[in-house]
Formats: structure tokens, C-alpha cells, sequence
């Protein structure tokens, strides 16, 4: 195996294995952080998948080319190859960029995170082109993807903030100084504060 397909086969994986990584992450966050941030989030992801799904197949999306079906869909069961006219990662990206993008905004926390974002767009990006590269959907879908995902994740997001119950919303990056003071019973006592 020679370098370029190394790279080409270590891209792939983490592309593809990309919206798995995120949401067990957030499954481990939420069981090692004894919270139910992560239980919000699964439960945001799965109506994001949902809808996409209903979505895209019922609004008719042609791909003009013919997808390289080992890269597009590694995973088929029998003949039944792909579920959704969609692209489902772009979904899931873009949902969790605005669940954590708008609480950052609101609690003024976006410099604390600014490596994470720049990552989060290439991921994004990467997935875009290699989406693109090997015609699994049209330029369209990728796109109508993304924003069907970044509007649930706006809507969701927009809902659990008005909800006025900080402890189940996921905020990367809070400063402990902004987190956490000790209390004169010798206890920690752990609330976000706002400005």
C-alpha cells in the first residue's frame, strides 16, 4: 500500500466514522459527566435523521452521476443500499455545529473554542468534497443536507435554551473560573455564570 492510499484510506475512515465518533462522544460525555447533555443531543440527532430521511425522499433529488458505491455506501443490507436521497453525514454535521455553535454565541464563550471550529468546518468541508469526488450526491443534496440539519439544530437548540435549564445543554469550553465556586460548606457548587 503505498503512502497516497494510506492517506486516501485514513480520510475515508475518519469521514465516514466522523457522525459515529461525535455521537458516541457525546453517549461517554453524558455517562463519565453523569448528565443528560448527551441524551439531548442523541435525541436532536435521531429527529434530524428522521426528518432528513422523510425529507429527501420526498422531495425528488437526482444524482446525474453514478456513485463509487464502496465509498458512498460501506454498509448496505442485501440490496437495499441506501436509506435516504441525502446525504446523512452533512445532516448530522451541520445539527451539531449550531447545537454547540448557538450556546457559545449567546454565553459568549466562541474564543475559548475557536480551534474547534476551524476543525469542525474542514471536517465539514472534507466530507462536502470527498462527497463530491465520489459522486455520492449531487451538489444540491450535500448542500439542502446541511441546512436541513443546521435548521433542526437551530430550532432544537433555540428550544432547550428557552427552556431556561443550562444543565442539559452542551457548552465546550467554559472556563472554570465561570463554572465552579467553593461554597462555605467546603463543597464545590457548579452553575454557569452569565454576564
Amino acid at each position: 500500500m503505498e503512502i497516497k492510499d494510506l492517506f486516501s484510506y485514513i480520510g475515508f475512515l475518519i469521514v465516514k466514522l466522523g457522525p459515529l465518533f461525535m455521537v458516541f462522544y457525546f453517549i461517554l460525555d453524558s455517562i463519565f459527566q453523569a448528565n443528560t447533555k448527551g441524551i439531548m443531543y442523541i435525541i436532536g440527532i435521531c429527529i434530524t435523521v428522521i426528518l432528513t430521511i422523510i425529507i429527501g425522499n420526498t422531495i425528488s433529488f437526482k444524482n446525474p452521476d453514478t456513485p463509487i458505491n464502496d465509498f458512498c455506501f460501506p454498509i448496505a443490507i442485501e440490496n437495499f443500499v441506501n436509506i435516504s436521497n441525502l446525504p446523512l453525514s452533512q445532516s448530522i454535521y451541520g445539527f451539531t455545529f449550531l447545537y454547540i455553535f448557538i450556546p457559545l454565541l449567546k454565553y459568549q464563550f466562541m474564543y475559548h473554542n475557536a480551534v474547534f471550529f476551524v476543525l469542525f468546518f474542514l471536517l465539514i468541508l472534507t466530507d462536502f468534497t470527498l462527497l463530491m469526488n465520489y459522486n455520492c450526491f449531487s451538489i444540491q443534496q450535500a448542500v439542502f443536507s446541511l441546512l436541513i440539519g443546521g435548521i433542526i439544530g437551530t430550532i432544537y437548540i433555540s428550544m432547550l435554551l428557552k427552556s431556561k435549564t443550562k444543565n442539559i445543554i452542551y457548552i465546550p469550553g467554559i472556563p472554570q473560573s465561570q463554572l465552579c465556586d467553593l461554597p462555605k460548606r467546603k463543597a464545590y457548587k457548579c452553575k454557569l455564570k452569565t454576564k
